[in-house]
């Protein structure tokens, strides 16, 4: 596959975003059973939300990497899959975000 192409762009920005998630409930975890911080049972709903939005953000640091390599399309692929997290978080954690019963 082609380095600078839009399909890998996305591919690249959803292994980040899922990667990313992993990373930080393994911390979380990590951080919950040395007595570092405290339990919130089995991942509360709103730590399991920041998660997921900071996963989505490190996309960031992605699309910054591949911009000082003048990869445009990647970047565009990256821009992509980050804008559809991202509306696909805003529509699953909706109700949380504006209050809505």
């Amino acid at each position: 596959m082609k380095l600078n192409s839009l399909l890998s762009g996305i591919l690249i920005g959803a292994i980040v975003i899922f990667c990313g998630f992993g990373i930080l409930s393994l911390l979380f975890e990590f951080m919950e059973s040395t007595g570092f911080m405290d339990e919130a049972g089995s991942m509360s709903d709103k730590r399991r939300r920041t998660i997921w939005l900071i996963s989505i953000c490190s996309n960031i640091l992605t699309l910054q990497f591949f911009r000082k390599r003048k990869t445009s399309e990647t970047q565009r692929g990256i821009a992509v899959i980050s804008v559809l997290s991202a509306f696909i978080w805003i529509i699953f954690y909706h109700k949380s975000l504006f209050f809505i019963e």
